[in-house]
């Protein structure tokens, strides 16, 4: 089983080429605590986006919550628009907490979602390598192969972690929706794997248990998800080209 958690199709893409290398199932983390498996296959693994030079908090929190045993292998994959930061780190560490080991662990590079918001380009050259990348990630991965080598503790990913994270609260908080722009499509709404926004009476709701997928954002057909000091315009907007709509949605 690959589990995976993904906003613009990143992550998504990874697991479902992953998978297919394998012969495995992928499972959105979303939706995964809702069922009971017994894991019959012996590789278990965890693909998930880096934000803030980190591990997303919705994914520490799956694998906290996922009931594990012993004696499966266990891997890692981070997809990342840049340096993976503590990320991999992280999830060793809340495997050691569970008394697990993590067997591997790798990052991949991918484009970065937030690039637009950040005055920066997405650099699609990243998109290229995936494949060759992955084919050998399953390599490894089939023969049981032990390397943690990217798990290492960073301090100055921490650093980094801390300053991000402030920089966003300052100029990405507040999301909301414009008003002119809504054509009440409730995409946001279906997209979002947190729940966290609902249309009522004709008005986009965005509540506080953000996931930071930037889902909404990218996936809007009219680019009217906003932040209080920032956003992107439709030729901004970012997703995976393997990926569509309704491949998040039915996630």
């Amino acid at each position: 089983m690959i589990f995976y958690f993904s906003g613009t199709g990143n992550s998504l893409t990874t697991a479902k080429r992953l998978a297919e290398q394998l012969n495995d199932q992928v499972m959105a983390m979303n939706t995964a605590l809702k069922f009971k498996d017994e894991f019959t296959n012996k590789r278990i693994g965890f693909v998930f986006p880096v934000y803030f030079y980190d591990v997303p908090k919705v994914v520490e929190k799956f694998i906290e919550k996922l009931e594990l045993a012993s004696g499966y292998y266990f891997y890692a994959i981070a997809t990342c628009g840049g340096e993976p930061g503590n990320a991999l780190h992280s999830v060793r560490e809340l495997f050691f907490k569970k008394g697990l080991e993590l067997s591997y662990a790798k990052a991949i590079t991918l484009p970065d979602n937030t690039a637009p918001l950040l005055n920066s380009h997405y650099d699609l050259t990243t998109l290229k390598p995936l494949q060759n990348t992955i084919e050998q990630i399953a390599s490894d991965i089939l023969l049981n192969t032990e390397n943690t080598a990217e798990t290492r503790y960073k301090y100055k990913a921490k650093l980094l972690n801390i300053t991000t994270r402030k920089f966003a609260e300052r100029e990405l908080s507040k999301k909301q929706a414009d008003e002119n722009l809504c054509i009440q499509c409730h995409i946001c709404e279906k997209i979002c794997p947190a729940k966290n926004i609902r249309l009522i009476d004709g008005k986009v709701n965005i509540g506080n248990s953000c996931d930071e997928c930037l889902a909404c954002v990218h996936w809007c057909p009219q680019a009217a998800i906003r932040f209080n000091k920032r956003s992107i315009s439709i030729k901004q907007q970012y997703h995976h080209p393997d990926i569509v709509l309704q491949d998040m949605i039915n996630s």
